[in-house]
């Protein structure tokens, strides 16, 4: 029926719904028909005088077109018609990863000066950082960020407060796209937090191996510990023969403090390490974390493999019943002469281990 209505009337009717309307409502009358439609996409400038409250009551509409697939012709056509997207509405078409309305946007003065501002760009420490470029880096859409850095008049503190950005957030792909993008740029400063890295990420063995094996990075003790706390066997392994005046002594402790028994092993198999049984013994028995994670194990591998090591006037006894290991592992102990005192029985005792408690009580000998 509205398709047969002269255009005189068509056009009394777009008047009206322009005052009762909102600029969403108004433009979806040009699916009522074909004349209307027409008439609605030649509209320019229509919303030039929109006031402050005018954009409060469409601002949850305005949010809803950013956050699903509307058209490019429906933003357009907002645009064309001086309606202007808030900082709030551009970040949730990045974080929906709308690159196709920001090329688009650009075209549109207020649209760029909000898109590209440098408003609390370097501001890592602040704790909400609005800006578009750490919305994108955040949201790891890095397409829109690549736009972002080619469009915007940025100066050479951009790319580093991007990979400060990936630190604080702990954000591997970020970290792996600013390593793999901008190297060069950001050498200096990959080699200055190198262990920053390490220690913040928990998963980041691929990407230390990129740079040894790619860009030359200096390992040295120091990273060789943190790989150690992060238990980063293989490039720990593989970069170990190749650094100079490497602290084997500090490793080898460290190794012990962490439980990582894969690096204790693999130390102790290196030629040029040479321990006597009692500072190695010493070394293990001031080191030993009972309340660290994977103790437990550790000892195990330890008592199955390097037990001839340890000399037999120590806390070993001791350390077994804090960790847990079976009753039986621990009797063997016993009866191969290391030595315990009343506080292994206090021990079994609280842990009412009976059978435990029975082969310390047979076994003891006051005199040790």
């Amino acid at each position: 029926m509205f398709h047969n209505l002269p255009d005189e009337i068509n056009m009394k009717i777009l008047d009206n719904c322009k005052e009762i309307l909102n600029p969403i409502e108004f433009y979806n009358l040009k699916n009522v028909n074909q004349n209307q439609k027409k008439e609605i996409l030649k509209l320019k400038n229509l919303y030039e005088s929109f006031t402050n409250d005018n954009y409060q009551k469409i601002n949850d509409d305005l949010n809803l077109l950013c956050c699903k697939n509307t058209s490019i012709q429906t933003f357009q056509w907002l645009l064309e018609n001086k309606i202007i997207l808030t900082l709030n509405h551009i970040n949730n078409l990045i974080i929906n990863n709308r690159k196709d309305i920001l090329e688009m946007g650009i075209q549109y003065e207020s649209f760029y000066k909000i898109l590209l501002n440098k408003f609390y760009l370097h501001s890592i420490d602040q704790e909400d950082i609005n800006n578009p470029i750490y919305i994108s880096a955040k949201n790891n859409c890095f397409e829109i960020l690549e736009f972002l850095i080619e469009k915007g008049d940025y100066d050479d503190t951009l790319i580093p407060f991007i990979f400060d950005i990936s630190l604080k957030l702990m954000n591997k792909k970020l970290l792996n796209y600013c390593i793999h993008k901008y190297y060069n740029i950001l050498k200096e400063k990959i080699n200055t937090k190198i262990n920053i890295m390490i220690y913040k990420f928990n998963n980041i063995e691929d990407i230390l191996f990129y740079l040894y094996l790619n860009h030359n990075i200096q390992f040295t003790t120091r990273i060789l510990i943190n790989c150690i706390k992060k238990h980063y066997n293989h490039i720990f392994k593989y970069s170990f023969n190749n650094i100079e005046n490497k602290d084997i002594h500090i490793l080898f402790k460290t190794s012990i403090q962490e439980n990582n028994y894969e690096i204790f092993n693999y130390l102790l198999s290196y030629h040029n390490y040479k321990i006597k049984n009692e500072e190695f013994t010493k070394i293990l028995i001031l080191n030993l974390d009972i309340y660290k994670e994977n103790t437990k194990e550790f000892i195990y591998n330890l008592l199955n493999n390097y037990k001839q090591k340890i000399v037999k006037d120590c806390s070993l006894i001791e350390k077994c019943i804090q960790c847990n290991i079976h009753s039986n592992t621990i009797k063997r102990l016993i009866y191969e002469g290391y030595q315990y005192s009343y506080y292994e029985i206090k021990l079994a005792l609280e842990k009412k281990d009976l059978q435990l408690l029975r082969d310390l009580s047979n076994n003891f000998n006051e005199d040790q």
